[in-house]
Parts: structure tokens; sequence; C-alpha cells
């Protein structure tokens, strides 16, 4: 995993640049994590995190936001055991 996200910034001169870079890698991964334990038969991504893996907004969004979409299946202690 490191060296997949230091090849990602390696071409990157701009400092900011290079961080929010490595921030979207590793949102990306937490969301493929919370994926494969089907979290998202109970939640549901929002915010600007969304809409910038969903919609390529242009603007980076630092934090990952999430609503309750049904308590049936809620087990956020297992799910983040399960982020890699």
């Amino acid at each position: 995993m490191k060296d997949r996200a230091l090849a990602l910034v390696k071409e990157i001169s701009d400092p900011a640049t290079r961080l929010n870079r490595l921030r979207e890698y590793l949102q990306a991964l937490v969301l493929r994590s919370l994926h494969e334990v089907e979290a998202f038969s109970s939640l549901v991504l929002v915010g600007g995190t969304a809409l910038r893996f969903l919609e390529n907004l242009p603007r980076f969004s630092e934090d990952l936001d999430f609503s309750l979409f049904s308590s049936k299946g809620y087990q956020p202690e297992r799910w983040l055991g399960k982020v890699k």
C-alpha cells in the first residue's frame, strides 16, 4: 500500500496536491473496505467526498460523511475492524 501511495504522488510537485492525492487514495481504500463488508446496505456516502467520487467534483473534501439508511445490519465496530 505504501509503495502504491508513493507512486501516485511521485510526479506531483505541488505539496498541497500531493497531500490531497494521498488523502483521496486513503479515502478510496476505506470505502472499498466498507463495501467489502457490505456496510453500504446500512450507510449512504454523502457530502463532498461523495460528490468528488461520484460526480467528479473538482473540489477536494477531507472527510467521509455518511448517513444511516437502515439500522438493520448496522455494525460499525465490525466494519471499522475490517478497514485495511
